[in-house]
């Protein structure tokens, strides 16, 4: 075999009332909403057959009740593991306050909305993508499997035996430090437009990710992005 390939499908959490009056979450734990659980009802319609082999959910509500959804309509037995590392970025001090009002603070202060960082646990954009992508993604095995073959040849037969589909429920933040890691890491072309846009509520992103036997090298193509169609059926 000279690769191995699975498909990841990634999504965002449906609507809560913070998000449909601006307000920054970040880590406060905030149910769907009437909204919310509605989208989240049609995206498990949407992926209803999909047969996911491994399912991964950030601990907050918002995110977890979304990925309910999805098990409820695939009625699967599969385990949902939550990580607290797909969590949304943490705003510190800011969390309650509406993004127009952030805006202010970061005018006054001289400082980029991604660089702003008040509190003791706050992160600003490097810190979630580190927490995301360089720990979450590269160290967990599951999601890229034994990337680091070269070093463990001796489970090769194992290794070629991969073949996975994997559901991230998570949050806006966290999937636009994805999409850059996969642009300039991955080599998955995406336009700047593409990575800055944030994805709708329930938006599902789809790739297909490949793992070259040789040298390990991973390769990803994007097959849909942000895609909201079960919202407008």
């Amino acid at each position: 075999m000279a690769e191995r390939v699975f498909k990841l499908t990634v999504v965002r959490h449906g609507e809560t009332e913070a998000n449909s009056r601006g307000i920054i979450q970040g880590h406060t734990d905030c149910p769907l909403s009437n909204i919310g659980r509605q989208q989240a009802d049609l995206l498990g319609k949407r992926l209803s057959g999909s047969k996911f082999t491994h399912l991964f959910s950030s601990d907050l509500k918002r995110a977890r009740q979304t990925m309910d959804a999805v098990v409820l309509a695939n009625i699967s037995d599969v385990e949902v593991i939550e990580d607290r590392r797909l969590r949304e970025r943490n705003y510190g001090v800011h969390e309650g306050i509406t993004f127009s009002e952030l805006r202010k603070v970061c005018k006054r202060k001289h400082i980029g909305m991604e660089n702003i960082k008040d509190g003791p646990d706050a992160e600003d954009t490097k810190d979630l993508y580190s927490r995301a992508l360089m720990d979450f993604a590269t160290s967990n095995e599951t999601l890229l499997p034994i990337v680091d073959c070269k070093n463990d040849v001796n489970h090769s037969d194992q290794v070629m035996q991969v073949n996975a589909s994997i559901l991230i429920t998570t949050h806006g933040g966290l999937i636009r430090q994805m999409l850059r890691y996969f642009n300039s890491e991955l080599g998955c072309n995406l336009l700047y437009d593409d990575i800055r846009k944030c994805s709708p509520n329930t938006g599902v992103s789809t790739f297909l990710i490949r793992i070259r036997n040789h040298d390990c090298k991973i390769l990803v193509q994007r097959l849909e992005l942000h895609s909201e169609r079960h919202l407008k059926a």
